[in-house]
């Protein structure tokens, strides 16, 4: 986890926007990726939820982890 920063804070708060969708998730930026993640220290099996597919935290990030959401599988 070398290469990922954390970001606890933003403009748009979104860092804490996501932690209403589930408590355990933080954002990272990844130095290597250029690109933002979604983490979660509660998982079993690795850190790693999923890469924001935009360039930017905002309101379309927490749609993307509403919508994500294991509770959703079966509709994607």
């Amino acid at each position: 986890m070398e290469n990922l920063i954390q970001i606890e804070t933003d403009v748009f708060e979104i860092t804490t926007r996501l932690k209403e969708v589930d408590k355990s998730y933080q954002i990272f930026y990844n130095l290597s990726l250029k690109c933002y993640e979604v983490h979660s220290f509660e998982q079993q099996k690795g850190t790693y939820c999923f890469k924001v597919p935009f360039s930017q935290l905002d309101q379309r990030t927490v749609d993307y982890a509403l919508k994500t959401r294991r509770e959703n599988i079966d509709k994607i």
